[in-house]
């Protein structure tokens, strides 16, 4: 079951299923961008921990887990925008 959001534009309410606002128009934000985001950047975690288990060197070790903590940062600000509905 879908929920009520809020327009941005309007502040009316509207389902979180729908595809624009009824009252003003306004598109409202798909999930899917969300999803393809989150698997561009979970492939990119991937490639991080390859590269630093590839490089013995432990400097690029510390910059591939810098890289890919920013990486789950991004991805948990992303889950954090879709249970909110924003």
């Amino acid at each position: 079951m879908s929920k009520l959001i809020e327009c941005k534009d309007c502040e009316s309410k509207v389902s979180s299923s729908a595809r624009a606002c009824p009252s003003c128009g306004r598109k409202m934000k798909s999930g899917l961008i969300h999803l393809f985001i989150f698997v561009a950047l979970l492939c990119l975690i991937v490639f991080f921990l390859k590269q630093a288990t590839a490089q013995p060197d432990k400097r690029a070790f510390y910059y591939v887990s810098i890289g890919a903590s920013f990486i789950l940062l991004f991805i948990n600000k992303i889950f954090s925008k879709i249970r909110l509905g924003n």
